[in-house]
Parts: structure tokens; C-alpha cells; sequence
């Protein structure tokens, strides 16, 4: 052979299954490259049982893709899994497939991928509940589980990051729009409720639950931001400065239209911090939004490498299976800041 070694020693070199010394990988890269030499897939399973392959589910892919919400998630997981040689491979999951039957654990049953990173809140419990079930590698991205590993940005924190800093410049009355998710956990629990309710209590105040809402995540925010809208600014005190925490990447787009075609002038009359906001939102509005923002990339990362761990068996301690990610704000201009600071 070409670089001088045994089949199984090129299979180590490609496959990264066992250690060899950096100059025997070199001459065994150097011959592939030379050969122009192609491992077939189905063969490459044979010696270790795995694939090479991460399968990602979005669920709810068509919004997925109407925003850009999502585009840092699958930059972190391919890069975290090119770093093992890994492959990310993409799955549509509520189209024609989910309608004549398809979930994510025939994923796993058909041996199509070592593991599963189910990414978003629109997979069902009762599907996350089979992969469970199934013992499988398996990590869930942006959502919680009782009984699946997962990886998930602080919404509680980054609730209260947006609220606090909004009371903090002068917004005596501020509001919060959620989504609410099928099958999620009731709006007395949501953690964007708790940490909205912190930063009042730090203050000492008691928010007004009239202008907390949960709009269903599958319709257009534009009716309820805008019902919500008339609350919050009718119901006010005259010294009372109004403020809104948009915290949905999926309502931002519909809130930014309907605060856009109702007259309120942001910031002026109306203080503004986004959740996660998507581009949707931005396009919607003359002037950049103050957010509060997850680590996306960061967090995909992470989320693949601890789907790797378990693909090699490693044991992996419980704290590092459950991880939350701090979010992070990014003052522009719709809260006001900016404009009382120059």
C-alpha cells in the first residue's frame, strides 16, 4: 500500500478510533489525497457500528427557516462535530414525512446516525418521551426534559436582564409578551414569567398582570401585542413610563408590526427590549432593537459535544448534562438608553 501500513491502521487514521502517531496519519492522509481515495459510508459502520453521522431535527421546520433564529445553532453543530469527524445531517420533521408517521427515534431504529440533537420546542413530549425510552444518545438543544440530556439558554435571567433594564431607565410600567408552546409548561411556570416577577420584586414592585401575555407560538403576534399595547399604555398613571419585553424570537416579527402600525413611538413612548429577536423583527422597525440574546453557537457546541460523549459511552456527570447558558444584552436604541445617554 501506499503510506506503508495495514487497512486497519488506515481506518484508525481516517476514523479516529484509536491513536497512531501523527507522522503514520500524515502518509495516510497524503496517499488519500493523492489517490483521491472516498470511504464508503455503509462499509465504515462495519468495524465500530457507527456511522459518522449527527442527525439535527428542527421541529417545526418551516418557521424554522422563515427566520434566522436558528442559522448559529447549526453553525455550532457542524463545527463542533467536524472537530471528531463527525457529519451533521439535517431532518425534516413535521412536513409529508410526520404526517404518514415519521418521528425522530426511526432515526436511531434505522441506524442512520450514532446520535440525535433535537433542536426547538415544537417536538412533542410524547415523541421526546420514545427517544427517551429507546436509551439512545440523544441531546435536546433550546428546550428542557426530565428525562433526556439537554443544553438550554437562562430565559428566567435573560427575563430579568431585559426587565430590570428597563425599570432601571425610567419605565415604571413594563409588560411582557411570551409565547406560549403546545404542550409546554403552564404560564404560571415559564421561567421568562419568574424572571420578569425577580426584577420587579428587587425593586419592590408588583407588576400589573394585565399586561403579561402568552401568545400561541403558531399564530401571528400582531392582534395580541396590540390588544396588549392598549392595556399598557391606557391603563398607566400619567408620570407612569411605559415598557415592553418582547421575548420570543417567533412573536417578535408580528410585535414589531403591530407596534409599528400602532402610532406608539418607540423609544419615546415606548421603551423596547427584545428577546432573541430575530432579523423579521428588525426589518419591522427604523431603528436597531435593544436585545437580550443567547450564546447560539456557543451553545450548539456545547450541545454536540456533550451528543459525542455519549456516542463514545463516556459517563458524563448529571450537572453536565443539564446545561444553561447565560444570556446577554446588547443595548441599541428602541429601550431609550441610548438616546437619554448622549
Amino acid at each position: 500500500m501506499r503510506a506503508g501500513v495495514s487497512i486497519s491502521t488506515v481506518h484508525y487514521a481516517l476514523r479516529r478510533t484509536r491513536p497512531i502517531s501523527d507522522e503514520t496519519r500524515r502518509r495516510v492522509l497524503t496517499a488519500v489525497e493523492e489517490l483521491d481515495y472516498h470511504p464508503n459510508a455503509g462499509a465504515a459502520t462495519l468495524p465500530t457500528g457507527r456511522t459518522g453521522r449527527l442527525a439535527v431535527v428542527i421541529g417545526g421546520i418551516e418557521p424554522a427557516f422563515a427566520n434566522t433564529y436558528f442559522s448559529d445553532f447549526i453553525r455550532g453543530l457542524a463545527a463542533a462535530a467536524e472537530e471528531e469527524d463527525h457529519t451533521v445531517v439535517l431532518y425534516t420533521a413535521y412536513g409529508r414525512r410526520a404526517a404518514g408517521g415519521w418521528r425522530p427515534a426511526h432515526v436511531l431504529r434505522r441506524r442512520e446516525a450514532d446520535g440525535l440533537l433535537l433542536v426547538g420546542t415544537q417536538i412533542s413530549d410524547d415523541h421526546l418521551s420514545e427517544v427517551a425510552e429507546m436509551g439512545q444518545p440523544c441531546v435536546l438543544l433550546n428546550r428542557e426534559h426530565a428525562s433526556l440530556p439537554w443544553v438550554m439558554a437562562d430565559r428566567a435571567q435573560g427575563a430579568q436582564l431585559a426587565t430590570e433594564h428597563l425599570l432601571a431607565h425610567g419605565r415604571q410600567r413594563v409588560g411582557l409578551l411570551a409565547a406560549a408552546y403546545r404542550g409546554g409548561v403552564p404560564a404560571t411556570r415559564r421561567p421568562e414569567l419568574a424572571g420578569y416577577q425577580a426584577a420587579h420584586a428587587k425593586r419592590g414592585l408588583r407588576p400589573d398582570p394585565g399586561i403579561v401575555e402568552f401568545a400561541p407560538a403558531t399564530e401571528d403576534a400582531e392582534a395580541p401585542t396590540a390588544a396588549l399595547l392598549r392595556r399598557l399604555l391606557t391603563d398607566r398613571r400619567p408620570d407612569e413610563r411605559a415598557g415592553l419585553v418582547v421575548f420570543s424570537y417567533t412573536l417578535a416579527p408580528g410585535a414589531g408590526r403591530a407596534i409599528a402600525g400602532s402610532g406608539v413611538r418607540v423609544p419615546e413612548d415606548l421603551g423596547l427590549v427584545v428577546g432573541d429577536g430575530d432579523a423579521g423583527f428588525r426589518e419591522s422597525r427604523d431603528l436597531p432593537p435593544t436585545a437580550v440574546e443567547a450564546r447560539k453557537f456557543e451553545m450548539a457546541q456545547a450541545a454536540a459535544r456533550l451528543l459525542l460523549r455519549l456516542v463514545r459511552r463516556e459517563e458524563v456527570p448529571e450537572d453536565e448534562r443539564r446545561q444553561r447558558f447565560p444570556m446577554e444584552l446588547r443595548v441599541r436604541w428602541s429601550c431609550g438608553a441610548r438616546g437619554r445617554a448622549h
